[in-house]
């Protein structure tokens, strides 16, 4: 998977020569160069890995890279970025109004493509939804989850994944919602759930940093389901849909070249008889 945080800090040459050739009459395009900034969502209360506040108060996780990034391609290097919280419920709604530019972190669905009036990019991150239980309950998989309460954010496709998915397997379970995968996290720590149901790379950060001792937490090996995250823009703005293909693209092939902030003017300046880095630098 893709090192953001690596690769798109590589001096974003490559990426700084696209925005000569944006249309300058894109809506989008055009509000985010008026006013000098791309307006992106974060997470409410975080998203580990992909949105979160350091210990200096900004924001950081691939997300936040990712959209510095597009901004860059668009204005050039510089603080380009607006970061708002917004809640999962809100984010589709807020980009429909105009009160986002591009949203990140969204898994591309059939029903958000054709019935919300959005689009989605190249997706740019793929994993699982799965179920975090702490060890002590004994369970091995998810059929063995019977009336357990299950810990889910709100506003994500997570509560009718994990519903359909323990449905199938004929399990039945009390769901629990929350508005911010934070507190969704807190409940579960605290014992009100006895399942925490969610995408599995912020499951395995949760185990990690936040459960204290995590050999008492245990990520069962059942898929939920597999989903691509893509960047998403409203429908028919193609401009900016181009941008962050492009981006991520980008970022791809940089990642595949071992193109890293470390070593790209040193790469730029000798590329050897390389021509994917000559294109891409």
């Amino acid at each position: 998977m893709l090192n953001f945080r690596g690769a798109v800090k590589i001096g974003l040459a490559g990426l700084c020569l696209m925005s000569s050739g944006i249309p300058a009459g894109a809506d989008t395009i055009k509000a985010v160069r008026d006013r000098g900034k791309l307006l992106c969502p974060v997470a409410v209360g975080g998203f580990y890995g992909f949105s979160e506040v350091d210990d200096k108060g900004l924001w950081k996780g691939i997300d936040v890279d990712l959209c510095k990034a597009i901004a860059t391609a668009i204005l050039g290097p510089g603080d380009n970025v607006t970061f708002s919280p917004v809640s999962w419920a809100q984010r589709i709604p807020s980009l429909q109004s105009g009160a986002l530019d591009i949203l990140t972190s969204q898994t591309h669905t059939m029903k958000r493509d054709t019935q919300l009036g959005v689009q989605f990019s190249l997706p740019y991150f793929h994993a699982a939804t799965q179920l975090l239980v702490a060890k002590e309950l004994g369970a091995t998989s998810g059929k063995d989850l019977d009336g357990a309460t299950i810990c889910v954010t709100s506003g994500t496709s997570t509560g009718v994944l994990v519903s359909n998915y323990l449905r199938g397997i004929g399990v039945e379970y009390t769901p629990l919602a929350f508005e911010a995968t934070s507190q969704a996290k807190e409940a579960f720590l605290a014992g009100r759930c006895d399942v925490f149901g969610g995408f599995g790379p912020v499951l395995a950060t949760l185990r990690v940093r936040d459960a204290g001792d995590s050999e008492e937490f245990v990520i069962l090996p059942d898929l939920v389901a597999g989903e691509p995250t893509s960047v998403v823009v409203r429908q028919n703005d193609k401009p900016i849909l181009d941008v962050a293909n492009y981006v991520i693209s980008a970022l791809l092939e940089a990642e595949a070249l071992g193109i890293t902030q470390v070593n790209v003017e040193q790469m730029r300046a000798s590329p050897g008889d390389n021509p994917r880095i000559k294109v891409l630098l």
